[in-house]
């Protein structure tokens, strides 16, 4: 995919799925207001290689929907 969808495209084409958002653009509380998504499905671990071989510095990765109540996340930020 290389078209560029508004956070509210995404949720609805992607519902229950993780989802790579490249070019990612945010707002002021840096919640995602749009993006190129590079994979979307349900594979997490597929996520995180992708995620991993990103050669975009702002990207965004995300779970569409209401995850399971067990799933676990894990958050990392890096700094210029």
């Amino acid at each position: 995919m290389s078209e560029i969808l508004t956070i509210e495209e995404i949720e609805k084409k992607f519902d229950g799925e993780w989802v790579l958002i490249e070019d990612v653009e945010t707002d002021e509380r840096l919640e995602v207001v749009r993006g190129k998504v590079t994979y979307h499905g349900n594979d997490k671990n597929e996520l995180h290689r992708r995620s991993m071989k990103s050669k975009t510095k702002r990207f965004a990765s995300l779970f569409i929907g209401r995850p399971d109540p067990k799933m676990e996340f894990l958050l990392r930020v890096e700094n210029d």
